[in-house]
C-alpha cells in the first residue's frame, strides 16, 4: 500500500497531538560541556528544529518547547528574525520585563537593494 504525503502528514499530526496529550517533553542532549540541545516540531513548518541552552551562561538560543529542566535563564538569543518561536513564553517563564536585561534579541531584517 502506498501512502500519499498528505496521509503521512496526518499521521504525524496525530502522533504530535498524542505526544502533547501525554505531556511529552523533548529530550535534551549535551553536545559539548555547557551546550545543551533539543529539537521540537515547529508548528508552522512541520519539521524538527533545534534549540540550545548554555546553562553556565544563562543563555537560551532559538527556544521552542523549552524543557522543564531549563532554569536560570538571563538572556534569550534569536539567531534569525524568524526564530521567535517560544521566545515570548520563555521571557514570561523566566520573569523578563520590557526590553531590559534578558530581553529577546531579534536580528534586524536584511537590507534590501
Amino acid at each position: 500500500m502506498i501512502i500519499g504525503a498528505g496521509a503521512r502528514g496526518d499521521e504525524q499530526q496525530q502522533r504530535d497531538r498524542n505526544r502533547e496529550e501525554r505531556g511529552y517533553v523533548p529530550p535534551m542532549h549535551e553536545l559539548a560541556p555547557g551546550i545543551r540541545h533539543w529539537t521540537a516540531r515547529h508548528p508552522k513548518i512541520g519539521i524538527e528544529v533545534s534549540s540550545y541552552w548554555l546553562p553556565d551562561l544563562g543563555v537560551l538560543i532559538d527556544p521552542l518547547d523549552v524543557p522543564g529542566e531549563v532554569e536560570d535563564v538571563n538572556t534569550i538569543l534569536l539567531t534569525n528574525r524568524h526564530h521567535r518561536r517560544s521566545s515570548l513564553e520563555a521571557r514570561e517563564r523566566f520573569g523578563f520585563r520590557g526590553d531590559g536585561p534578558g530581553a529577546a534579541f531579534v536580528p534586524p531584517a536584511a537590507p534590501t537593494a
